[in-house]
């Protein structure tokens, strides 16, 4: 599997390559195996930074996606995944790599990109995990 994927670059953000598979993989499925939902993970990750030298890039930064590259040393990832509901499948769509914890202002921003590709798809979303996702307070 590393042999096929590696001349793919799998960078920050939405990732095209999956939602593209995806859209392939829907259309040979049942109606019924195309109810999903999308979710996020959040987990700590070991500050390290390096340079690419076959994407000729510098990975290991905050990059906020749409808001831009930040200087600061990533230690978080923040992960958001489609999870079928009848038929058990799961994929990854977006990753970002973040500073510490994430604040709800930008959970929503990259949550509501991750819902903008994923209702081109075709499949059927349902906002199963979207009631618990926290409100800015403006203090």
């Amino acid at each position: 599997m590393h042999f096929l994927l590696s001349p793919v670059h799998f960078g920050t953000g939405i990732n095209t390559h999956v939602l593209d598979a995806l859209h392939h993989c829907l259309q040979k499925m049942c109606e019924k195996d195309w109810y999903c939902c999308c979710l996020f993970d959040e987990m700590l990750i070991r500050e390290n930074v390096r340079f690419n030298q076959k994407f000729d890039c510098i990975e290991g930064f905050e990059v906020l996606g749409s808001w831009g590259w930040m200087c600061n040393f990533a230690n978080h990832s923040l992960l958001f995944m489609i999870h079928g509901l009848h038929w058990k499948w799961k994929e990854p769509v977006a990753y970002h790599l973040i500073r510490g914890s994430t604040k709800a202002e930008i959970i929503m921003h990259f949550w509501n990109e991750v819902l903008m590709h994923v209702r081109m798809l075709d499949c059927i979303l349902l906002p199963l995990s979207v009631t618990w996702v926290p409100t800015v307070s403006r203090s």
